[in-house]
């Protein structure tokens, strides 16, 4: 066995940054076709008339006077299905999950391009990977 020297440390450090940043390209597509698909649900869910949000069968203060005007107020507001255009705030999260692609191939970029960097992100993902095996 021989003396390790510094530089093959380092050297195998930036190893350790370049896989990551690819293991992270690879991982931010798979979220962000996730996080697209959840947006382009939510955004076809929002064109279809459903129940308005916190209606029930038979309301719980509709049961003691079933003629009062809040209880008569409800059922009426309960009887017609609405669309839900509000879910169309998750379409949002199509310009985010471009962002965090955009985010982690320049990262990838940056280390292929930069030792130090690369030495960097080796030793971040080490860190933590030893982390999250001692928390568990």
């Amino acid at each position: 066995m021989g003396n390790i020297t510094g530089k093959q440390v380092g050297d195998f450090q930036a190893n350790v940054g370049k896989t990551s940043a690819d293991i992270g390209v690879f991982v931010s597509y798979i979220t962000a076709g996730i996080l697209t698909l959840i947006a382009i649900g939510l955004a076809i869910a929002a064109f279809i008339p459903m129940k308005p949000f916190g209606c029930e069968d038979d309301p719980i203060e509709c049961q003691n006077d079933p003629h009062s005007s809040e209880c008569t107020d409800e059922k009426q507001r309960c009887s017609k299905k609405t669309q839900q255009f509000w879910l169309l705030w998750f379409l949002f999260l199509i310009p985010i999950a471009v962002l965090i692609v955009f985010g982690s191939k320049w990262w990838d970029n940056f280390v292929h391009h930069n030792k130090t960097g690369a030495q960097i992100g080796g030793t971040m993902f080490e860190l933590n990977t030893l982390k999250d095996f001692i928390k568990n």
